[in-house]
């Protein structure tokens, strides 16, 4: 998968069991993105799923983006609330976030139900598990995280 700007971005492999054996996923996608390094202080998670052309995020039907942290004293969600609703959103959705000297990975659990917008056609429905390696430091550029991924319409869609 490559994001808009051009980064590749790594497929993380079969989970193993507790025995050891490779199980499957019950993601449609399960990737990493580059590290982010951003400044302490008031930050921002930026969600920005590009769909494919003629497609938007179902208004009706159940989409979010539900947050884990490895360790909720680097990047810390508001109110600890890690669910953040995305049925019909238009991206990017911003996230307020604080953000403390660290290193730590935020898993970002996608549930994305997305549609034609003449209302014809096929809906389809992403589920994707997403990390982003983030280190917060007084050297960063900036206090926003981003998640940009890509979905595309089934082969089978009709134009």
């Amino acid at each position: 998968m490559t994001t808009e700007n051009g980064t590749h971005l790594d497929p993380l492999g079969e989970m193993p069991d507790d025995e050891g054996e490779e199980q499957e996923s019950v993601y449609d996608e399960q990737v990493r993105l580059p590290e982010q390094r951003v400044q302490p202080g008031r930050g921002t998670l930026i969600v920005d799923v590009k769909l494919p052309p003629g497609y938007k995020v179902h208004d009706e039907s159940p989409s979010s983006v539900t947050w884990k942290v490895d360790d909720p004293n680097v990047v810390e969600l508001p109110d600890r609330n890690p669910n953040v609703p995305l049925t019909g959103r238009v991206f990017p959705v911003p996230v307020d976030v604080t953000l403390r000297q660290g290193h730590t990975i935020l898993e970002a659990e996608l549930s994305l139900h997305y549609c034609q917008t003449n209302g014809a056609g096929l809906c389809v429905l992403e589920f994707s598990d997403i990390q982003i390696p983030v280190t917060v430091t007084t050297d960063a550029p900036g206090r926003e995280i981003w998640l940009e991924m890509e979905v595309h319409a089934p082969e089978n869609a009709r134009e």
